[in-house]
């Protein structure tokens, strides 16, 4: 059997493992993949206008949770 046989089943094992490791995480992940790339240019923003990566680190992250947790008026 050719080496690139082994490392490729090696490969696809390992693969498939960490699929069901990870699995019920998955739709969290890419929830917050996508939170993340959807505010980049937000945040980048906000470090050029504050001068400071923790201020804006600290605005972002309450304006997120005000937005997330406070549901038409109520909080």
């Amino acid at each position: 059997m050719k080496p690139q046989y082994i490392i490729l089943t090696l490969l696809a094992v390992s693969l498939y493992w960490m699929y069901l490791l990870y699995h019920p995480f998955l739709l969290s992940i890419m929830i917050a993949s996508l939170l993340a790339i959807s505010t980049a240019s937000a945040q980048r923003r906000l470090v050029q206008q504050t001068g400071s990566v923790l201020l804006a680190s600290l605005i972002s992250t309450v304006t997120l949770a005000v937005l997330f947790l406070c549901r038409w008026g109520t909080f």
